[in-house]
């Protein structure tokens, strides 16, 4: 009776969401979360919209595993992934709210409140995972982290990577700006991804993740901008004929906790997360998201998509195309502008 009723409450909780939308504020009831039979210290609820063998689904899981086993078990996390408790912006109102106490969101859902975490996918900046790793570990990323968890009450624990993305379309492959003139290509919720897709021509369309399969396949967009482990990992092969690798920016998730719940820990359990999360970047970027990327391009090239590598003229065109966007950027904030010098700076 136990699990059936678990799975009834689990199935009311998602009714609720979707009736919430945006706004949702859920209470994670008992049945679902396992407090009843914990004999932890610390129960966590941990949402995300990650899903199984995406990198930082599997970060989140070495975090997970670190904290539980140095914490001798007094901390206990039940996992609510693959959007089980809403879209990104639902995970990061919950988390502000207090009614989860750490969870993890796409990068991108914080332009709904600040620009400064948009730093992250600026045009051309960030161009590789070893240039992304240093940045994230640089002071000027700590800055901006500790400037938006005040701003939003949230701790910044740690970043992940999903996968630098690139242009993948469903008519013919993008070998120059001119190519993307015109075209309706899907965004994400983002402020500088919008102004990056109008610099070159496209038309920008926010669609919500779960719906996008259908869009492409429907031609409601013409494309995406996408990374190869989504395109492996939900079969978007299946509606897109062509990829172009260009680069464009990074797409990290961003693990965070409720600043009250992270007030309320001690200085040593909050060192023992803060570690974990370091841990869980490091085997990110060291290992699951180069090997995640390799495999899954070589899935999508055995499923026929057309891979179009640009050489580095092309790729300056698009790059010029959007420059304008990363200085005004700069302009928005001295720590907008801090990390942009150090990331120019990288090797």
């Amino acid at each position: 009776m136990k699990k059936w009723f678990a799975c009834i409450m689990c199935f009311v909780m998602m009714l609720g969401l979707v009736a919430c939308g945006e706004d949702a504020n859920v209470e994670i009831p008992d049945e679902v979360s396992g407090k009843n039979d914990s004999s932890a210290e610390y129960v966590i609820n941990l949402a995300s919209t990650s899903l199984p063998g995406q990198a930082p689904t599997m970060a989140e899981e070495d975090f997970i595993a670190e904290v539980e086993e140095k914490s001798g078990g007094r901390f206990e996390f039940v996992v609510h992934n693959s959007s089980s408790l809403g879209t990104d912006e639902d995970i990061l109102q919950q988390v502000i709210d207090g009614t989860l106490q750490i969870s993890s969101v796409g990068g991108t859902t914080f332009s709904m409140y600040t620009p400064l975490l948009e730093v992250l996918t600026l045009p051309f900046l960030l161009t590789n995972y070893e240039k992304e790793y240093a940045a994230l570990t640089s002071d000027e990323y700590r800055a901006i982290c500790d400037a938006v968890g005040e701003q939003l009450g949230i701790k910044i624990l740690f970043t992940s990577e999903n996968g630098i993305r690139h242009f993948a379309t469903t008519s013919k492959p993008i070998n120059s700006v001119a190519d993307l003139k015109g075209l309706k290509i899907r965004i994400p919720t983002s402020d500088v991804l919008d102004a990056t897709i109008k610099a070159l021509g496209a038309n920008p369309v926010t669609i919500q993740y779960s719906e996008l399969y259908s869009a492409l396949q429907n031609h409601v967009v013409d494309g995406e901008e996408v990374n190869y482990t989504t395109l492996a990992g939900q079969m978007h092969y299946e509606v897109v004929d062509y990829i172009t690798e260009v680069g464009m920016y990074c797409f990290p998730g961003i693990s965070i906790a409720n600043l009250d719940f992270w007030n309320s820990l001690s200085p040593e359990d909050q060192q023992l997360i803060m570690d974990a999360g370091d841990l869980a970047m490091k085997n990110t970027f060291e290992k699951y998201i180069l090997e995640i990327d390799e495999t899954s391009r070589a899935k999508c090239e055995e499923n026929g998509m057309q891979i179009t590598v640009l050489d580095d003229t092309q790729l300056r065109e698009f790059q010029d195309a959007t420059a304008h966007i990363v200085d005004e950027y700069m302009a928005k904030d001295p720590l907008i502008a801090d990390f942009v010098e150090m990331a120019r700076g990288l090797a």
